[in-house]
């Protein structure tokens, strides 16, 4: 608790601009806009009719951040605290590595498990143990749990203390997330198809970007905070369409999912030293005065990285941003398609002009929670 009141401090003490819930809405935005441009008929039709839609509420999951203490959990994952050898794969597996379990009967105390530590053998009968797994690979998982049962006329009581969502929970919610669009699409639920596709296409979004997958998410622990909006909001803000293009890459079905996800969230993360190493430089070849400036952002003038330090930094990553942008892109569609063609690919036109989404009251919720918010979580 001690550590994120502090962090917390923190970023009371950073301009509002870098902690703003506005970090990559113009990115994510645009990954939903070209996402449909990946698709082929009839999917392409569905999707171009309520295009709109799905660029507007691009940004829904960021906002319910102030609204569920889940929510943050869900756009990231912390990977460089984990050894390359461990297999994360599995939601159940993993959070049973990292939680702590102890397990008691009328006695008192029989057995402990310390987060982190080797999984022992336990006499666990067979029973509780499934029910132990389907509780821990959910994504949502509410801890401290517990789960008693009796054997051998003896009653016995696990406590499970969840020590891994914190550190994020990003690809198993799309996975979640793409299992939904499916269900979706074989009732042909036009809301939630549009409204899953459209949170979908946001954390396929942070999947991409490298700082979402490390502890070091907005530079705190190197000194250099404020970077996350730089790779996120900033530099896609300043040169899209001025030095960079988006090149469409048509959708294709993916066999994997799971795999697919995974692949990405490691690609993401092996871009991390880069990140860091590339500001550092870009500040280093501008003078001081060139690398905060006052300038416009979104018809505000705001205190943000200097064009010519942006650019240094742009140059010195290559094409790594605009790659993660494209990659998320033809991947969003890729999903859409997948999920569709999992469904049966089932017939659209009696859907296409059917009515939207009302969100209006989940949206009053999100107003009504930014308006009072005041909590310490990690905002991503």
């Amino acid at each position: 608790m001690v550590k994120y009141l502090a962090l917390f401090c923190l970023f009371l003490s950073i301009p509002a601009e870098i902690v703003s819930p506005d970090w990559g809405f113009f990115a994510h935005r645009k990954i939903n806009r070209f996402a449909v441009y990946t698709l082929p008929k009839p999917l392409f039709d569905f999707y171009k009719t309520h295009q709109a839609y799905l660029e507007k509420h691009a940004v829904d999951a960021d906002k319910r951040r102030y609204a569920s203490r889940w929510e943050a959990a869900f756009h990231y994952m912390d990977m460089d605290i984990y050894p390359d050898s461990i297999d994360l794969t599995d939601l159940a597996s993993s959070r049973y590595m990292y939680s702590e379990i102890q397990i008691s009967n009328s006695k008192g105390l029989l057995w402990k498990k310390h987060c982190g530590s080797k999984v022992e053998d336990v006499a666990i009968p067979d029973s509780v143990k499934s029910k132990l797994y389907r509780s821990l690979g959910r994504v949502v998982f509410e801890t401290p749990a517990t789960l008693a049962w009796e054997s051998d006329n003896q009653a016995f009581e696990m406590l499970i203390v969840d020590s891994f969502s914190q550190h994020g929970l990003l690809p198993y919610r799309i996975i979640s997330m793409h299992n939904k669009l499916v269900e979706a699409f074989t009732n042909m639920d036009e809301k939630a198809i549009l409204r899953i596709s459209a949170d979908l296409g946001h954390y396929i979004g942070d999947a991409n970007v490298p700082l979402h997958t490390t502890e070091n998410y907005n530079g705190q622990l190197t000194g250099q905070l404020g970077i996350h909006a730089f790779w996120e909001s900033r530099l896609p803000e300043l040169f899209f369409q001025k030095k960079h293009y988006v090149n469409i890459r048509p959708a294709t079905i993916i066999e994997n999912v799971k795999e697919a996800i995974w692949q990405t969230i490691h690609r993401s993360h092996g871009f991390v030293d880069q990140v860091f190493h590339c500001q550092l430089t870009a500040k280093e070849s501008v003078s001081a005065e060139n690398v905060m400036c006052f300038s416009e952002r979104n018809g505000q003038y705001v205190w943000q990285p200097c064009e010519e330090y942006a650019d240094k930094y742009d140059q010195c990553m290559g094409t790594m941003v605009w790659d993660q942008w494209e990659n998320a892109i033809q991947l969003l569609g890729s999903l859409w398609y997948t999920a569709w063609a999992m469904a049966g690919e089932p017939e659209l036109n009696n859907v296409m002009r059917g009515i939207l989404p009302d969100t209006s009251k989940m949206e009053d919720v999100v107003s009504d929670a930014q308006n009072g918010a005041a909590d310490c979580e990690r905002q991503r």
